[in-house]
């Protein structure tokens, strides 16, 4: 039953019927986030400590039927993640919220005071703890959610770049706007 998987041996005689029991010791795990998220749920008790039992990927909430017991919750945006541990109790249903701390980059590239419109491409780079790049765009604008920290983007178009560094803070909106004439 969605993540919850129970067997045992049986042992069957010769013109006798068989009948296993299960006790299911079964609850409802929810986690939902504030925007979409890549969900992980990791089992930390029973035959399988630190297994991922549950996931999902892009969606506000994941939702299923778990053995009871304790759990990490993990919700990833990006290079951004929260997690939580919860408890399941036999025959109840836990609830928990992750929002996870982003915030939102648009990028925009102009030629004379107007949207550009023309093929171009965009590099982001992250500059905390030395500088790694996560995202790569082939447009004249767009919009990313990343985590907070110091950023720098990189615009090019026909030969010509630009090049902004900006903060990101979380819950903010960041505008990012680069004149490429």
């Amino acid at each position: 039953i969605d993540a919850y998987e129970e067997s045992t041996v049986v042992e069957v005689q010769n013109g006798k019927l068989a009948t296993p029991r299960f006790a299911t010791r079964i609850g409802r795990l929810k986690a939902v986030s504030d925007i979409p998220a890549n969900w992980d749920v990791i089992q930390m008790q029973g035959a399988s400590p630190g297994r991922s039992i549950m996931g999902r990927g892009d969606s506000y909430q994941i939702t299923g039927i778990v053995p009871a017991g304790e759990y990490d919750v993990v919700a990833t945006i990006n290079e951004a993640s929260k997690h939580t541990r919860v408890q399941v109790g036999y025959g109840k249903t836990a609830v928990t919220s992750l929002n996870v701390p982003t915030g939102r980059v648009s990028l925009i590239a102009t030629l004379g005071n107007s949207p550009a419109m023309r093929p171009m491409s965009w590099k982001l780079f992250r500059l905390d703890g030395g500088r790694r790049e996560v995202a790569s765009l082939r447009r004249h604008s767009a919009t990313l959610v990343v985590p907070p920290g110091h950023y720098e983007a990189i615009a090019e178009l026909d030969g010509k770049e630009r090049r902004r560094e900006f903060t990101v803070m979380q819950g903010s909106d960041n505008n990012v706007v680069l004149a490429m004439d």
